[in-house]
């Protein structure tokens, strides 16, 4: 079966990916309208769900038949993806911008003035690939545009195919070239004004509609609220990972402009730092939410490694304590306690995936 990727492409985004500055030789490259045959094997791919084939694309690299021919945005232009994939869409580029370190609260100048730096990333993802994880865009010198942020082969030749494939690896590179959000002409997408039409949606879909399930790297355990109280000083704890399980599941409410406020799905609670009692050891658990109160506001430092497996080794940073969510490495197991950490770099106890 052969798919046709339309001109509008061409006309959302001009030149795509992200590139090295101009005297650097790799930027000026404009995509063409011509037709885009894809292999059946491609088109199959595409038929399944999208959480289907984003959870196929999130831990390994892209399979050689499938990526030999596949020009994306093809959902966009053959009537593949609906309302809500879009917004699916949306929430996928949205999870893996915040692990990465794109600050909710933090803003970057902008044509349209201050937008927070997450939002515009978000945005240049939705301009670039539709936040689809498998767009490869083929440049008229050989190199390809890759991934949610369609980073560039030749721009940068260190970020392997399987990274470039992988969301979070992706989004960890996007953060970095991007210098935190903060630099984005490396994207044609935003020279040419293409980010624009995308960022009401995605200021839209910071504030709402996408959780967390968080998994520390040194434990190999999930955090996770009591599901036995969700009263004022409940526990959060350390639980066998298993992302059905809502206890597990952190929902992002109220973030544009400001830090993180992660409430737990099922009992309704907000993780909190005490707030009366900063440093290392000291606890974390639940509390009535209150996007107001500092202690329930949450950012992520990305790790920005070519983790090519997926990992974030994202730290979650407490804004009042300046303390890290870390899963106590003397009670590390199931049922283990979830404690303020000093933020140490490197520490696998306060690094979440």
């Amino acid at each position: 079966m052969q798919l046709v990727e339309s001109a509008d492409r061409d006309a959302r985004s001009g030149r795509s990916g992200a590139r090295r500055p101009a005297a650097a030789g790799t930027r000026g490259t404009r995509r063409s309208a011509k037709l885009s045959i894809v292999t059946a094997a491609a088109a199959a791919l595409l038929t399944c769900s999208p959480a289907a084939a984003w959870a196929a694309a999130g831990g390994a690299a892209i399979p050689a038949a499938v990526l030999g021919h596949w020009q994306v945005p093809l959902a966009a232009t053959v009537g593949l993806q609906t309302a809500s994939s879009a917004s699916n869409a949306l929430a996928v580029c949205t999870k893996v911008a915040a692990k990465a370190g794109f600050s909710s609260n933090q803003t970057v100048k902008t044509p349209i003035g201050a937008e927070s730096r997450i939002a515009v990333a978000v945005a240049i993802a939705m301009a670039e690939s539709s936040c689809l994880p498998n767009a490869v865009h083929r440049d008229s010198n050989g190199s390809q545009d890759r991934g949610l942020w369609q980073i560039n082969s030749k721009a940068w030749p260190k970020i392997s195919s399987t990274c470039a494939f992988q969301i979070q690896c992706n989004a960890d590179q996007a953060y970095l070239i991007s210098n935190a959000g903060t630099n984005w002409k490396p994207w044609a997408t935003y020279s040419n004004g293409a980010w624009k039409r995308y960022i009401a949606a995605a200021n839209a879909a910071v504030g709402s509609g996408f959780s967390f399930h968080l998994e520390s790297r040194g434990a190999a355990t999930c955090l996770a609220a009591s599901s036995v109280s969700n009263a004022n000083g409940a526990p959060v704890l350390q639980a066998s990972c298993n992302a059905a399980d809502t206890t597990q599941q952190w929902r992002v409410v109220d973030a544009p402009g400001r830090p993180l406020i992660l409430q737990n799905v099922q009992q309704g609670s907000c993780l909190d730092a005490d707030g009366m009692a900063h440093g290392p050891g000291n606890p974390i658990f639940q509390w009535i939410c209150n996007t107001t109160n500092a202690s329930e506001q949450w950012w992520f430092a990305g790790s920005g490694a070519l983790n090519e497996n997926g990992d974030a080794d994202a730290v979650l940073h407490n804004t009042e304590d300046g303390t890290c969510a870390a899963a106590d490495p003397a009670t590390a197991g199931v049922g283990g306690r979830v404690v303020q950490g000093d933020c140490l770099g490197g520490n696998p106890y306060q690094m979440w995936d």
